[in-house]
């Protein structure tokens, strides 16, 4: 092949060159196209393209001195022109000529300057065909300089590895390889480059010595590693970049590495009689040498990964970590196999598996409770049953804790490694470059941060996990069950020994757990600890409760019997701290979790706090058997000695004698003091309390029963009203109970009968009961009213059903004007912004709006009637053109009245709806009972106003409308309002904010008073549409005009949505993504809605659900959020209808409470009592009889499905 003139070598370039420059030394200062393109020197190219840069630059200053004479004149031209709107005819006559013969000069100024810029751009033309030669002149001198030097980059290489300067060499071919492949396999390299010596292609020749170079260095690292010479290693380490071979020199690099870790484990584990010493005098000794061998791992990581960084760049540690990781797994795993071997762990999980449950019934004869006293222990043939020992339990707590330490270190090994190949990944911006990095193994083994997803250490852990497990719950049970078998009880206090035991235990169990750092183990162990508890320890005492009554109910029984709820109360109270000091731990101790794993962990913990309802359940039914079989069959009497010789009739004489002695308040409180005595030394404070709760619960009621029977004078009710309060004065000395509250009921019967007179009930009762929450019935105020006031039943009843005018007015305050301003009971709702009536606001809006116009229009043609006058004395105006103006004067006056005729008819339409509105409230307020055929009327139309509003609301405009005239209350309902406003709506779905910006326009005024957002939201919702179908431009001219007025107070969202620009819809990123969904026309309908609402003096809701939630604020209970206890004939409970109304509603604030039968959805009280059945659960009784009546006297329970005897339902007693 011939080589063309750019592929020639150097040399004959040069003489071509040389004979070049003696034929053109006579270059001519105005050279020709052909001379220019016989040129090939370079000296003679430059010196002709500076000539002609020089002539180019002449004509562009020629240019520019023409092109700024043209501007002169024509801007002479455009005054000229100026001036012809002012000049008279004769003037221009004048002018014209010389203007012609000016245009005549100024067009052959044109021509020449035409002619001077065609010239112009040839020459141009020229140039820039010089400048294409040029640059290929330049293309073939930078061609031959590369050439040349990578001739000596190979030149370089040969004398490097002959004088065996490997650093150099090196540098060499690192540089060479860094020339373009076109350079390397040109036809002109492979003439140039190769010599006489080393006929080869530049490739070849590059090849064979990166091959034998590499070899080199190869060798030499090894022998260095093996010297251990670590100026040689790293000498030779930053030797593999420079050659392209980054992998190898990683992989030689992580080959020396892991061997340090290897040695070092190896030398931790040699000798098998110092292992075997050590073993055994340490009892972490495998969880040590483990540590160890992290430490030495994270130190390598630490202290080579700079070294890594500097010579083969940010990232390139992972192949290191990596290959550090497989290695650690080795070495690990044969550390733990040691482990297990030395520690007998299999065995002993097999010995574990294969002990079935240690005859666990024995904790019902064995568990009691025993005592310093022959009287409460148990019997020698009781205590002689025992459990055999399979294994010692100090061995395997010691086995235990080192299992929870090599989990614990293990886990914060890998978290190390994981974040530390995190921030290797960091560095790299695509997959390529992890692919090229990484370990050519497959992708599904390894996770997002390069590490192995399941690696062998995490499997031996796992594995150890599970030995954990079944070890720690053998060891738990044993020990709970040692506990229980041992109790003892010591005079003098409250308790016996198993609790402290237990809970020890538990801590102890829980908190090495939670030390593993492994959810799935805490979970499965709490899971543990709750079966433990319900099988191993509850249970006992709920066998123990059932027995110790057995012999009869004798004080050693019951003392017994306070011991065992003593038990329960505080291992109540240590399960509550317990739990909540495992919680703090465990969250301090796992945050580096996922937030997945964190979420199960709060779970887990949640449920060991449920587990204290059972203990609950069990002390509230040992709580209610001591009060049944010890302090209730001595109420009744006690209450009713201590009545003896008293009455509540009586003379001034009787009530003074009565007053002296007190013999009732003194019987009765010495009488108590003498049942509760016992009960206050034997039991724990909440016990005690709880007791005592019960005690006056019933008290109470047995006292209200009296009562009721009972008739009273006045000085009768004075002495009640004294005996009362001194009662409750010694009662709530005994306790720090509520028992005050357990009174009010009697305390009402004193307010009732200290009454004057009947009229006074209106001062307590009904509308003005103030404060007062009543927990009597009316049928039991009349009840005691009667007791007092004879022959007055009707008095009674009319004072007790009375209508409550202002509350029921206070739901009206968006239609009319009431005295004061309400606020809703729901706290989402508030008041609207004005009192006033929607037609008393539109008429005063067309008043204004009318005496406006009017204003302006008499201004107007008043001015104007002026300036005809005016002119028509002057003269200035003909009689024809006055009459003219004084008609256009009437037809305006005409338009005016028939505005004014409109406007009237408006008035009177607003005024006839006022009226009808204060006459509908005026009709309310002379309605005086609930039960009277006007109240159920008013009410049907109140209710039809109600509806009318919420179907408006909805957009059931002909709906609303066809009930509003079929009820004949249009008056009363404001339906053009909602058809103005649904025009608006209506083009928001069709996705155009056109008429409603026009409607903020002409709301403009009051949408600022309420500091509305509407037009702004509509404005940046217009920007979004124009950012979706990509007109950019016009979308940045929009935000200038419409955006940039609200920069003070939108700047965040401006600068957000302006990001759309660079966002397309398609965007994945969410923050944009969000802008561009179509769901914030929804939004925008919405905030249009509430805006006009607020302008038209609109509650936010609906009045329907303001209605609903006035009365559904009344229902609701925290027990209606609790899927066990809904009830279903409450509205509250069903979250699919009316019960979603109440989500935001506060809880109704109770003083007393009704309880639900969940069956059968009756209240229970003590006509239908509440019966517990044994699992805890409460029903009616008249519900669970029913059930037995139709199953054979079985009783299923709805909640657990576990089916009783109708026999086992106990009564149940609320404190």
């Amino acid at each position: 092949m011939v080589p063309t003139a750019q592929e020639l070598p150097l040399v004959t370039l040069q003489e071509h060159e040389k004979d070049t420059l003696v034929k053109n030394t006579h270059s001519s200062a105005d050279p020709t196209l052909e001379y220019i393109r016989s040129l090939t020197n370079v000296a003679d190219i430059q010196e002709c393209l500076r000539q002609l840069e020089q002539e180019e630059n002449k004509v562009d200053a020629d240019l520019d001195e023409l092109l700024a004479e043209r501007e002169e004149l024509e801007a002479s031209l455009d005054k000229l022109e100026v001036l012809d709107n002012t000049l008279d005819d004769l003037l221009w006559n004048n002018i014209r000529p010389q203007l012609g013969g000016l245009q005549n000069e100024s067009k052959i100024l044109v021509n020449i300057i035409s002619e001077t810029s065609g010239l112009a751009e040839g020459i141009s033309a020229k140039v820039r065909q010089l400048d294409l030669e040029q640059s290929r002149v330049q293309m073939a001198i930078k061609h031959v300089e590369d050439v040349q030097e990578l001739k000596f980059c190979i030149s370089g290489i040969q004398r490097a590895m002959v004088q065996s300067d490997h650093e150099d060499a090196a540098r060499y071919m690192h540089k060479a390889h860094g020339f373009d492949k076109k350079i390397l396999q040109g036809s002109f390299a492979e003439i140039a480059v190769p010599t006489a010596s080393n006929p080869e292609y530049p490739t070849v020749i590059l090849a064979n010595s990166k091959a034998q170079l590499l070899d080199i260095i190869s060798r030499e690292f090894e022998s260095a590693v093996q010297r251990q010479s670590e100026e040689d290693i790293t000498r030779y380490f930053k030797l593999f970049p420079l050659l392209g071979e980054e992998q190898v020199g990683l992989d030689k690099y992580s080959k020396f590495v892991c061997a340090i870790v290897s040695g070092k484990a190896q030398a931790a584990m040699v000798g098998s009689l110092y292992l075997f010493y050590r073993a055994a005098k340490s009892p972490t000794f495998y969880a040590d040498t483990l540590i160890r061998l992290f430490e030495s791992v994270a130190i390598i990581i630490d202290q080579h990964q700079p070294v890594v960084e500097k010579y083969y760049g940010p990232g390139k540690m992972l192949r290191v970590i990596q290959r550090l990781q497989e290695e650690s797994d080795v070495r690990s795993r044969k550390i733990l196999e040691a482990f297990e071997e030395e520690r007998e762990i299999k065995r002993k999980v097999a010995e574990i598996k294969a002990f079935k449950d240690p005859k666990r019934h024995v904790l019902q004869a064995s568990g009691s409770i025993r005592s310093l006293t022959p009287q409460l222990g148990v019997s020698s043939s009781q205590q002689a049953t025992t459990v055999p020992e399979v294994i010692d339990p100090r061995e395997l707590d010691i086995n235990l804790n080192e299992m929870v330490l090599i989990s614990q270190r293990s886990h914060l090994y890998n978290r190390f490694l994981e974040s530390r190949a995190k921030s290797e990944i960091e560095h790299f911006t695509n997959e390529d470059q992890v692919e090229g990095t990484a370990v050519e193994k497959p992708k599904d083994l390894y996770s997002e941060s390069g590490l192995l997803r399941v690696s062998g250490l995490s499997r031996k852990v796992e594995e150890i996990i599970d030995y954990y497990l079944a070890i720690e719950e053998f060891f738990l049970r044993r020990s709970v069950d040692k506990a229980m078998k041992i109790d003892e009880y010591d005079v003098g206090n409250k308790t016996s020994s198993c609790v402290d035991d237990v809970f020890y235990i538990l801590k102890k169990t829980i908190s090495r757990a939670v030390n593993t750092s492994n959810v799935d183990c805490m979970a499965a162990m709490i899971n543990y600890i709750k079966n433990t508890l319900e099988a191993d320890y509850i249970a006992v005492f709920q066998r123990n409760m059932a027995s110790v009554f057995s012999s009869g109910d004798t004080k050693e029984a019951r003392f017994q019997y306070m011991v065992l709820l003593n038990n329960i109360n505080v291992s109540i109270d240590y399960l509550q701290k317990l739990t909540a000091e495992i919680e703090q731990e465990s969250m301090s101790s796992i945050t580096s979790l996922s937030e997945q794993a964190l979420d199960k962990a709060k779970v887990v913990l949640s449920g060991l706090t449920a587990s204290t309802r059972k203990f609950k359940q069990l002390l509230n039914m040992g709580i209610e058997e001591l009060f049944e079989r010890t302090l209730r069959p001595r109420l009744g009497p006690l209450l009713l000695d201590s009545y003896k010789g008293i009455k509540y009739i009586v003379t001034d004489e009787e009530y003074a004698e009565q007053e002296s002695l007190n013999s009732f308040v003194h019987r009765l409180m010495s009488g108590f003091d003498a049942l509760i005595e016992p009960l206050k030394a034997a039991l724990t404070e909440e016990n005690y309390n709880q007791v005592i709760g019960s005690t006056v619960t019933c008290l109470a009621k047995e006292w209200e029963q009296l009562i009721f029977q009972t008739k009273f004078n006045k000085l009768g009710a004075i002495r009640f009203d004294k005996d009362l309060r001194a009662i409750g004065f010694h009662l709530v000395s005994l306790t720090s109970f509520p028992v005050r509250e357990r009174l009010t009921r009697l305390n009402q019967m004193v307010m009732l009968l200290d009454l004057e007179e009947l009229a006074d009930l209106d001062e307590i009762w009904g509308n003005n009961s103030g404060a007062i929450t009543w927990r009597l019935t009316e049928k039991e105020v009349r009840h005691v009213l009667s007791s007092s006031f004879t022959k007055t039943f009707p008095l009674i009843e009319s004072a007790m059903n009375k209508i409550n005018h202002d509350q029921l007015l206070s739901l009206e305050h968006p239609f009319i004007k009431v005295g004061q301003t309400v606020t809703l009971v729901t706290p989402n709702f508030a008041s609207p912004q004005a009192e006033a009536p929607i037609p008393v606001e539109k008429l005063k809006s067309s008043l204004r709006t009318s005496q406006k116009h009017i204003e302006k229009e008499i201004a107007n043609l008043t001015d104007k009637v002026t300036e005809i006058s005016k002119k028509s004395s002057q003269g200035s105006m003909d009689p024809t053109q006055v009459e003219a103006a004084l008609d256009t004067i009437v037809n305006r006056l005409s338009t005016l009245k028939r505005k004014l005729k409109d406007t009237r008819a408006d008035e009177a339409l607003y005024s006839q709806r006022t009226k009808v509105r204060l006459q509908h409230l005026q009709d309310f307020t002379s309605i005086s009972t609930l039960d009277s055929d006007e109240f159920a009327r008013w009410s049907r139309i109140r209710l039809n106003r109600i509806v009318i509003d919420y179907l408006l609301r909805e957009g059931f405009r002909d709906t609303a409308s066809l009930l509003a005239k079929s009820e004949r209350i249009e008056d009363l309902v404001d339906i053009e309002l909602f058809a103005q406003s649904a025009k608006v709506e209506q083009a928001l779905m069709r996705q155009s904010c056109t008429e409603c910006l026009q409607w903020c326009k002409e709301n403009n005024s009051s949408l600022k008073k309420i500091k509305s957002t509407l037009e702004f939201s509509l404005r940046e919702q217009e920007f979004i549409e124009l950012a979706r179908v990509g007109r950019s431009e016009e979308a940045i001219d929009y935000a200038r005009k419409h955006l940039t007025p609200w920069k003070d107070t939108h700047m965040k969202e401006i600068r957000h949505v302006m990001a759309l620009l660079i966002y397309g819809p398609k965007t994945k990123c969410y923050p944009y993504k969000r802008l561009y969904d179509k769901s914030r026309w929804n939004d925008l309908i919405a905030l249009f809605r509430s805006n006009n609402f607020a302008l038209q003096f609109f509650t936010p809701e609906p009045l329907l659900n303001v209605t609903l939630q006035a009365g559904l604020a009344a229902l609701k209970t925290p027990m209606c959020y609790q899927p066990d206890n809904r009830n279903i004939y409450c509205p509250v409970c069903d979250p699919e209808t009316l019960g979603a109304l109440a989500t935001d509603l506060p809880l109704s604030h109770h003083f007393n409470s009704s309880i639900v039968c969940r069956i059968s959805g009756q209240i229970m009280n003590e006509d239908n009592l509440p019966m517990a059945l044994p699992n805890g659960y409460v029903y009616s009784f008249n519900a669970l009889t029913e059930m037995a009546s139709l199953n054979n006297g079985k009783i299923t329970c709805p909640r657990t499905g576990s089916v009783f005897d109708v026999s086992q339902m106990k009564k149940v007693f609320i404190s």
